[in-house]
């Protein structure tokens, strides 16, 4: 990573899941664009932006990506480039994409549709790959997922043994895996490259017969972000930190994308009094 990027934080087209749009649910007539995420990123004064697979780099006709590098460059943000998927020709197309727009890292897991390969078939394709982040410079971020547990991961990382793969580390997913921030970050936290932050809250339901997690505001929920910084400094990583969240559904699209966008604005002041 270069040096205005580490430990920097910034925003994803995952902090704007509604506007952007669900893979499921309900979607406003026009999803956000690429360019309206720059837009909002330079309106907050944040310097990166994470563009995530619900807002796909491959779907953009490259005259259009050409563009969005431009936009980026003469709004002084730096671009993330992510996706999903462990498979080769996949893995190829977003690298030459994070490539041109100068992406430090990809970030990756595994899909749904490659629940069936495990963590030993997701390894032997991750080592079949990763001389291919080499050549072109880029570090491939790797998500901890319900999937697998953190330590799985962590033997993943350090059987593959090589300096472009790293993780990309969330805290609150990883409370799929029935693991705990804390636990999550010991283990993964010297391995990690991009840091994912969702705050959430742990609801008791109305029957009293389980719990709902559910997104907050960043600083609003349980996940440690303030320790969770200082134990990845302590480690003497480079890591960026992106802002994603989980707005809860406000019973139309529009309500639900304007708490949206006031939690982002929320995030970002959040952060950057943690980044001051």
């Amino acid at each position: 990573m270069t040096d205005n990027q580490t430990h920097q934080f910034g925003i994803s087209s995952l902090s704007y899941p509604w506007a952007v749009g669900m893979a499921k649910g309900p979607r406003l007539k026009r999803r956000l664009s690429a360019f309206e995420l720059l837009e909002k990123a330079r309106d907050l004064g944040v310097g990166l932006v994470q563009i995530a697979d619900n807002l796909p780099l491959d779907d953009m006709p490259w005259e259009t990506m050409v563009r969005l590098k431009r936009m980026a460059s003469e709004y002084e943000i730096s671009l993330e480039v992510g996706t999903t998927g462990t498979d080769r020709e996949h893995l190829l197309k977003f690298l030459e994409i994070a490539h041109f727009l100068k992406s430090p890292i990809l970030r990756t897991g595994q899909s749904d549709t490659e629940t069936h390969l495990g963590i030993i078939g997701i390894e032997k394709r991750i080592r079949d790959i990763i001389p291919e982040f080499e050549k072109a410079g880029i570090i491939m971020a790797l998500e901890n997922q319900e999937s697998h547990s953190s330590a799985e991961l962590a033997k993943l990382i350090v059987n593959v043994n090589h300096p472009n793969l790293r993780v990309c580390l969330d805290l609150s997913r990883a409370l799929g895996a029935m693991e705990g921030p804390r636990e999550v970050l010991d283990e993964l936290g010297p391995l990690c490259g991009n840091l994912l932050y969702r705050d959430v809250v742990v609801i008791n339901s109305q029957s009293s017969l389980g719990y709902t997690v559910e997104g907050r505001p960043a600083g609003k929920g349980l996940i440690p972000v303030k320790w969770a910084l200082e134990k990845l400094r302590g480690y003497e990583i480079d890591h960026t930190t992106i802002i994603e969240l989980w707005p809860p559904w406000q019973g139309d699209i529009e309500t639900t994308v304007r708490m949206e966008n006031d939690w982002v604005a929320e995030s970002v002041a959040f952060m950057r009094n943690l980044y001051d």
